[in-house]
């Protein structure tokens, strides 16, 4: 076969142990009635006697009758009937390569499969001309194989050792001829290959190629087959590692209601040990005043299937096997007549909505206790200090000392608060911060001022402005128009979380409709060198990247309009 084992010392053994050895092969002849010696004699003078060539002949295999080298006879005939017919069973390649020896009459058949390794071939089965030899992965470089697997047929009809000296098997079993073919996939590409090795010579007519292109083709269909079971094997394997690891339970039923797989995670979540929820009803897992529903339900989804998420507005109750109860929700999908149900443990869905509701009351607190109130918070957001009394009298100080400025307003307030306390510990200005939040009594508007108190903490006065709001808009709706630089100077006046100056903030104002410096110089008098200045103060100010991205947060701040 022309293999270069990937343990030389080991694949020795085998051979031996195989019949593959000069007196095994001696011992082999003399057992079915010729020495090699005798039957090229007795050969030679039949054929000088009959007018016609003869070749040597070779013992009968497991039966089979001797054919001639040309692939010819009855016996060849047989074989190949036998090879080409025989059913895909465990039995398959051994049969195949002991036929294929027998049609091309060759001491050796093989067949063998491109290995997991690359330059190796997995040897599925092996005829020795006695027996079948192990099946072991071997290297295929310096052998006749390699070539095979680059897509070629190969045949040597003599002298295969000398062509490939660096072949120690083929030295050892005192190989000749060589003759295989290659096994195509699908794709097209080289998945193994097919052939026969002699101890004497190996004939390469049409009549031998056909064959062995016949075996090829046969031993490709049915490896090809194995190869996409062997994957589609292993991918419903990784299927179910990824299922049987999930942090969600995964369940199955069938058109009867019962439970035909349930992953470790439904077990652990309801209790059970590993296979002793199969074949139960799945209402095993229902509260018993709920059964009787939902064994409706579920025969009522399973005559009409479809794709379903379960629990999203209604809380859905899970039995576990001792009697207790736990919230669950459950997704459902459908599978023909059965059904996959995902199910998650909802106990920290449920722990989580309690705290929001928690952190809602303790929020709505904290906004009764505008407008007097004053805290020290440092530049991560945490508050650490509070002034005013009137906040005790709503909350205990251990409600939010300690805690950061998210867990206590909203997250957008929190925001622009955290990003203040940055700018004044930055710039040592006073930063004004103005947010909404919605009470009971509709949608109030709060201003905290931030002022540094040393390079970690600032001190924070919150008051609410709702009233001044409202009250300066209806005087702009009701009153007489405005200029625009009085329309600047009263949105300063209440209107400057970055600590603006009046002409930094008529700077922004007219960047807004993508004025040019020049224009912008023009219009307030100023040059462009000036105009320049007051961007990047504006810039600094409000740490902003760009002047799309300042004024944009000035539009969503109300800043400007």
């Amino acid at each position: 076969m022309g293999k270069q084992p990937v343990d030389t010392r080991t694949r020795a053994a085998s051979a031996g142990r195989n019949g593959m050895s000069k007196p095994a092969d001696e011992a082999l002849a003399s057992r079915n009635g010729a020495a090699t010696k005798s039957a090229k004699r007795n050969g030679a003078q039949s054929a000088k006697r009959n007018g016609t060539a003869s070749a040597s002949k070779s013992p009968r295999r497991n039966g089979a009758k001797s054919a001639p080298r040309n692939g010819t006879g009855n016996g060849a005939l047989f074989a190949l009937m036998e090879g080409l017919s025989a059913p895909p069973d465990e039995h398959f390649y051994n049969n195949l390569s002991r036929n294929l020896a027998v049609a091309l009459d060759a001491r050796f058949g093989f067949v063998s499969e491109v290995g997991e390794e690359p330059g190796t071939l997995q040897l599925l089965a092996l005829w020795t001309g006695a027996e079948f030899g192990e099946s072991i992965a071997y290297a295929t470089e310096g052998t006749p194989c390699e070539r095979v697997l680059m897509k070629n047929l190969v045949a040597i009809r003599k002298g295969v050792c000398k062509s490939y000296p660096k072949d120690e098997w083929l030295r050892e079993v005192q190989a000749e001829g060589y003759m295989a073919a290659p096994l195509l996939g699908a794709d097209g590409s080289a998945i193994g290959h097919i052939g026969v090795i002699g101890t004497s010579p190996v004939e390469s007519s049409n009549e031998n190629i056909t064959v062995l292109r016949a075996f090829a083709v046969r031993a490709a269909g049915e490896m090809q087959r194995n190869i996409e079971q062997r994957l589609a094997s292993q991918r419903v394997s990784r299927v179910e590692a990824i299922v049987n690891k999930a942090a969600v339970g995964v369940i199955q039923i069938d058109s009867e209601g019962k439970i035909v797989f349930a992953n470790p995670r439904v077990e652990t979540l309801f209790g059970y040990e590993r296979g002793e929820l199969l074949t139960q009803p799945i209402e095993v897992l229902v509260p018993g005043k709920s059964r009787t529903r939902h064994k409706e339900d579920r025969d009522h989804y399973l005559r009409n299937p479809h794709d379903r998420p379960m629990g999203a507005d209604l809380e859905i109750l899970g039995r576990r096997k001792d009697g207790s109860t736990i919230p669950v929700t459950v997704a459902l999908s459908a599978d023909g007549r059965a059904a996959v149900a995902i199910i998650s443990d909802a106990t920290k869905a449920r722990k989580a909505s309690q705290e929001a509701e928690e952190s809602q009351a303790r929020l709505e607190a904290v906004v009764e206790a505008f407008p007097e109130m004053i805290f020290v918070m440092d530049r991560e957001g945490y508050l650490l200090d509070h002034v005013s009394d009137g906040l005790v009298s709503h909350i205990p100080p251990q409600e939010f000392l300690g805690k950061c400025i998210t867990d206590v307003v909203p997250e957008e307030a929190a925001g622009r608060i955290l990003r203040g306390v940055k700018r004044a510990l930055k710039t040592r200005i006073v930063q004004r911060v103005k947010y909404h939040m919605t009470r009971d009594d509709g949608k109030h508007s709060y201003e905290s001022r931030l002022v540094r108190l040393d390079n970690e903490r600032v001190a924070v006065f919150v008051r609410d402005f709702t009233v001044e709001e409202w009250q300066s808009d209806e005087t702009i709706r009701v009153g007489t128009a405005a200029s625009p630089a009085d329309e600047i100077e009263r949105r300063m006046e209440w209107r400057n979380p970055y600590g603006l100056s009046y002409r930094e903030f008529g700077v922004l104002h007219l960047l807004k409709g993508g004025t040019t410096d020049k224009e912008i110089a023009e219009d307030l008098g100023i040059s462009v060198f000036t105009v320049n200045k007051h961007v990047s103060n504006i810039l600094t100010k409000m740490n902003a990247a760009s002047r799309t991205e300042a004024t944009i947060r000035a539009l969503q701040e109300g800043l400007i309009d």
